[in-house]
């Protein structure tokens, strides 16, 4: 029978908000393969990880553990926190980069690690892994609901169902059904087939239905990521070229995505005014809609919030290490404070310990952090902002220290997992300071130390300068002076 189907409506779009969804197209393109891959991979693993016993528990008692809750959900942050966060920070400098109405603005530079731009990726994640998490579990539950109506044995469903780790809920439902499909023919064609070869040939067909379910999943959750991110950097240069008062008001005008195919929640954005408060695209998954912005000629009332004294920091930090973080920053001098408060953000920690990432001057802090722990993390964040690695003066410091480092150099197997050695030197304030990291070259191309392979000795010394100078100048009076000269020099 033949199906009239109205012609879809075209809609008009000016030459600047096709280009501006061209761009995000092609950048959204170009870029999926990263994110698929993230995805992917930790969804293996989370399946490798899940054993057999913990799937008929949860089938026995009708939801998985909510220690296997709390294990995904550590998963998913440590991947946003690590894996993820560079996709998102590279999406929105090209977002910001591609901006044309700040584009053409003379003097202006998006400034892609901004804490306009950080904020929203933390908040962001913050989402992700909630979503994630929360879609992960309904799906099992999904599952495990079929155990009741009694067609499953408890290992059977508990096969079936490993697989499915990472799907949501509708996907993990095709799947079981795809799997009762093939059993059933199996078992209606093959009457003496034994019961285990029927469930292993519809077992091995549904691992691979799987494997196309999650890639396709990957590719919805990286494409609808990269549009977030690109389309919020564009907001972001907007907002910083108005902080900065090179542009004045705009109106934010919605662009929506393939002219003859967009959907019927994107189609009456397109031409709209679009208020702030409906934040960017996407506004649905796998929506590739975008803002345009129109200068007004008004003067734009600036409402950017200004650098406080303090770093920004993550809300979801424990009160009580939050007010150790507070007591440790009035600790650090005013010059080092100056410079750290705008370049580092604190988050809270998915790893379980500390840690910083100098890339974006993230400090990730631990819920329960021991004294001059904050100290020694912001002190990455000064390494990176002062240089300190390229300088001449602290590497004739830093191979003094080390000595005869090649005998003293012994296996650290008291706070490590992986192979992480450290020099023993009398030079040392804590036996931390001479962690050597070997998957870094211990030296240069020139033949001098290399300091990346010693990281830690420039942190823990400004750890001790703070905490316990004394004992610094006692064992190392050129680091003490090379440090005091960084305070002085602001």
């Amino acid at each position: 029978m033949f199906l009239y189907r109205q012609p879809a409506k075209i809609l008009y779009k000016s030459k600047q908000q096709q280009a501006i969804l061209q761009k995000l197209s092609e950048y959204v393109d170009s870029h999926l393969g990263e994110p698929v891959r993230i995805l992917t991979h930790l969804w293996r693993d989370q399946e490798e990880a899940l054993t057999y016993k913990e799937l008929r528990e949860a089938v026995l008692n009708g939801d998985i553990s909510p220690e296997i809750f709390e294990v995904w959900q550590r998963d998913y942050a440590a991947m946003a926190a690590s894996a993820f966060l560079p996709v998102w920070m590279a999406a929105a400098e090209a977002g910001g980069r591609n901006e044309p109405v700040t584009a053409s603005l003379a003097g202006f530079e998006f400034i892609p690690g901004a804490h306009g731009v950080k904020r929203w990726v933390r908040e962001h994640s913050g989402e992700l892994i909630t979503a994630v998490t929360e879609e992960q579990r309904a799906a099992v539950k999904a599952m495990i609901g079929r155990a009741i109506e009694g067609r499953y044995t408890v290992d059977e469903l508990s096969k079936v169902i490993r697989p499915c780790v990472g799907l949501n809920r509708l996907q993990a439902e095709a799947n079981l059904r795809y799997y009762e499909s093939i059993r059933d023919n199996l078992i209606r064609q093959h009457s003496r087939m034994m019961v285990e070869n029927v469930q292993k040939q519809a077992l091995e067909m549904s691992i691979k239905y799987a494997e196309r379910q999650h890639r396709q999943r990957a590719y919805m959750i990286a494409e609808t990521e990269l549009v977030a991110a690109y389309n919020q950097g564009n907001e972001q240069a907007v907002s910083q070229a108005q902080g900065q008062k090179l542009l004045g008001a705009v109106r934010r005008i919605g662009s929506t995505a393939d002219d003859e195919r967009v959907c019927g929640r994107c189609a009456p954005k397109n031409g709209k005014e679009i208020p702030a408060e409906e934040g960017t695209p996407p506004w649905h998954p796998r929506c590739r809609c975008a803002i345009a912005y129109e200068p007004t000629g008004e003067t734009y009332d600036s409402q950017v919030e200004q650098p406080e004294y303090l770093p920004p920091m993550d809300e979801r930090i424990r009160a009580d290490t939050q007010e150790q973080i507070w007591k440790e920053w009035g600790l650090i001098p005013q010059s080092h404070q100056d410079i750290l408060k705008d370049e580092m953000d604190i988050w809270r920690s998915p790893f379980g310990g500390s840690r910083t990432d100098k890339r974006f001057g993230i400090v990730y802090v631990a819920d329960d952090l021991d004294e001059g722990e904050f100290i020694h993390e912001a002190a990455h964040i000064l390494e990176s902002s002062l240089d300190i690695f390229k300088d001449s003066e602290y590497i004739d410091i830093l191979e003094k220290s080390l000595g005869d480092y090649h005998n003293n150099l012994i296996l650290d197997e008291e706070t490590f997992v992986q192979p992480v050695y450290r020099v023993q030197s009398a030079k040392f304030v804590t036996k931390y300071q001479g962690r050597y990291y070997h998957s870094v070259p211990i030296k240069k191309p020139d033949g001098s130390i290399n300091p990346g392979a010693f990281s830690d000795f420039f942190s823990e010394g400004y750890r001790a300068y703070i905490l316990f100078p004394e004992k610094l100048k006692q064992r190392n009076k050129e680091l003490y002076d090379y440090i005091e000269r960084l305070v002085a020099d602001g």
